[in-house]
């Protein structure tokens, strides 16, 4: 026998059902965001009213939190030109006041006021909630389980590729220049394949591949200054470099510049590779006090705007400076100040290496320097981006790739007189650069072979 429901239970049921009502609504779809309001007729009837056209699609499809605690709507969009799916991060602080961000991201948006309260609301209410990490530095997140690039790219593994939603915030004023063009293949026969034997090149290529390393083995930020002869292919070897994370020729960055756009500019390059190039162009005080902030890694002190400080910036990159005088002479004719700990962070090294060819030692089959340096600047110039991608691949695929490292450097070390102070803290960056060009040797990133 079934039991009928109690006249309570019925009549709670009959309020559920007439408490069911038409209310207004947002839609999303292809041809943009529109709000649906609800109007009553003479009956007492609820009817939807005509869809009121806000702006163009966008999709909402989580929120996000940067460090410092604000808070952010991410946005999903198509180009009108590109068509090509994008995603940002809208601060909620700049929502109903401040259109230009969406607008700059090529997005219409209704001139109306009340349309734009209405996208306002949609923006802050609507849509997936689904939870997002806001970063506003490129290199190595999670613990480290993704790694991002200057360009917003994020590389993760497969293992993590649903636990890790991560948006790049920072500055994006050379994303371009990560961009990939060619193959790795190529870039292996073309440009990496004459590092072997030639130490400057290896130096070089080597010290780009190790900057992930940083981060994950505990290092300090630091590098290496390149001098000698304007002529002897310095720039060459830092565009080979350069060529393991993208564009050479966009990537190359010169000395001059303001301490705050320098700062900037190491932001972006966290946990990545920074090359400054030719350095007498600079003034020897700017580049002491340049030198110091990029290499110390962590921003000056600055008030914000409601009180208080802004929080202090830190990162760690792996740089490389050419000039034709080393970093003690240069600035030793300004009377800058460069004392013996910021020139172990960035020891001077000759750029010739003594067999009368430049910085080669062998020139693989070239007649000339010049030859071989005209060879890898052009291979450089159409294959890029693919090394440096490939190896922090390695370190989140390979998790044992991180011990294999720490044992090569263990390894160099112990090869090397016992040594102590600044004389170490050098060695070390060594033994981390020659541990990078090995593991990229053993696990096919550079074509080169091992040992």
């Amino acid at each position: 026998m079934i039991n009928e429901p109690t006249p309570e239970i019925q009549a709670q049921n009959l309020q559920e059902f007439e408490a069911a009502e038409i209310k207004p609504r947002y839609e999303c779809n292809r041809n943009g965001v529109f709000y649906i309001g609800v109007e009553t007729d003479k009956d007492g009837k609820a009817h939807e009213k005509p869809p009121i056209r806000l702006s163009d699609p966008i999709n909402l499809i989580g929120n996000g939190i940067d460090g410092a605690g604000n808070h952010y709507r991410i946005i999903e969009w198509r180009d009108n030109i590109s068509r090509k799916r994008l995603t940002a991060a809208l601060p909620m602080a700049e929502i109903g006041t401040n259109w230009g961000r969406l607008q700059s991201l090529g997005l219409a948006v209704m001139a109306n006021r009340r349309k734009r309260e209405l996208l306002a609301d949609y923006l802050q209410t609507d849509g997936s909630h689904t939870p997002y990490s806001i970063t506003a530095q490129s290199g190595w997140i999670k613990r480290p389980r993704a790694y991002v690039l200057p360009n917003g790219q994020i590389i993760v593994s497969e293992a993590y590729k649903s636990r890790v939603r991560a948006i790049y915030n920072g500055d994006k004023s050379q994303a371009a220049a990560y961009n990939e063009a060619g193959t790795l293949a190529d870039w292996q026969k073309e440009v990496a394949v004459y590092a072997a034997g030639n130490s400057r090149l290896s130096l070089a290529i080597g010290a780009a591949l190790s900057a992930p390393l940083l981060y994950l083995l505990g290092m300090e930020s630091g590098g290496f200054h390149l001098f000698g002869d304007s002529r002897d292919g310095k720039s060459t070897a830092a565009r080979a470099a350069l060529s393991v994370w993208g564009s050479p020729a966009e990537l190359m960055a010169s000395w001059t510049g303001t301490s705050h756009g320098f700062n900037n500019l190491a932001n972006s390059r966290n946990d990545g590779f920074l090359v400054l190039d030719e350095i007498g162009q600079a003034n020897p005080r700017h580049v002491s006090q340049t030198a110091y902030s990029v290499i110390n890694g962590i921003s000056k002190i600055q008030g914000a705007k409601d009180g208080g400080n802004r929080e202090a910036t830190r990162w760690r990159i792996m740089l490389l400076s050419t000039g034709e005088k080393n970093l003690d002479g240069f600035l030793q004719t300004a009377k800058a100040e460069w004392n013996a700990g910021q020139a172990a962070r960035l020891p001077s090294i000759p750029s010739d290496a003594g067999k009368g060819l430049g910085i080669f030692d062998t020139l693989h089959g070239h007649q000339k320097g010049s030859h071989l340096a005209e060879s890898i600047n052009q291979a450089a110039s159409r294959n890029y981006g693919h090394a440096g991608r490939a190896f922090v691949e390695l370190m989140l695929i390979k998790p044992a790739a991180l011990s294999e490292a720490r044992q090569l450097i263990a390894d160099f070390m112990a090869a090397l007189p016992d040594m102590d102070g600044q004389a170490r803290t050098v060695a070390i960056r060594f033994a981390a650069v020659a541990a990078a060009l090995e593991l990229a040797a053993r696990h096919g990133i550079t074509g080169i072979a091992a040992g």
